[in-house]
């Protein structure tokens, strides 16, 4: 990020006043309803469900490649994924 230079028509910010923390709460304290409101978008809904997404070897290949693993780092990967059953 760059300093960027201010004038009349963008003028520097200034912080708020006043800012509400949540307190910190397990999961299973925090209602469905809290969990909406505490982000402040009520009408959002995710498009993804909470089921896990297994992966098949074309997306693990495809994984593999775009982190650039060694051979070994990808053994490895692979191994961790069967042991947690999240591979096809």
């Amino acid at each position: 990020m760059r300093p960027v230079p201010h004038s009349e028509e963008l003028s520097i910010p200034k912080p708020l006043e006043h800012v509400t923390l949540y307190e910190e709460s397990s999961d299973s304290d925090r209602s469905k309803e809290e969990e909406k409101t505490v982000c402040g978008d009520t009408t959002f809904k995710p498009r993804c469900s909470s089921e896990p997404h297994l992966l098949t070897q074309e997306d693990l290949n495809n994984l593999i490649r775009d982190l650039k693993l060694s051979e070994k780092q990808s053994e490895m990967l692979r191994s961790l994924l069967k042991v947690w059953n999240l591979l096809q």
